[in-house]
């Protein structure tokens, strides 16, 4: 009886000592995969940064045409910094949420805007 006791208290460790080395293994996969990640998502942090500031300095040009305008398009916007007209409305739909141009008129070619 303590012989056999023995030999599965022998296997138990046997079997324990393999699934603490499988269990690490994981975890130096894990933190591999982990800085592969933080490699990957600071890259993509720095093009979404890139991203905002460029869109910055777009919303800045399109207050910057009310200086020699007093109401544009979005035709207008479009043309002057070369963007698709889909942009060119992002653009003004956030300046008119921040409280910066007021849209006149409600669609169509007839939609312009004007300065706060």
């Amino acid at each position: 009886m303590s012989q056999t006791l023995n030999i599965l208290l022998f296997t138990i460790i046997i079997i324990a000592g393999f699934r603490i080395y499988a269990l690490k293994r994981e975890i130096v996969a894990l933190s591999k995969e982990l800085e592969n990640d933080k490699k990957e998502f600071s890259t993509l942090s720095a093009y979404n940064e890139k991203e905002v500031e460029i869109k910055n300095r777009n919303k800045d040009k399109v207050m910057k045409m009310f200086g020699k305008q007093n109401k544009i398009s979005n035709k207008d916007v479009a043309k002057e910094l070369d963007i698709s007209s889909t942009t060119s409305f992002r653009y003004l739909e956030e300046l008119e949420k921040e409280g910066k141009i007021k849209q006149n008129n409600k669609f169509g070619r007839r939609v312009y805007y004007t300065k706060v």
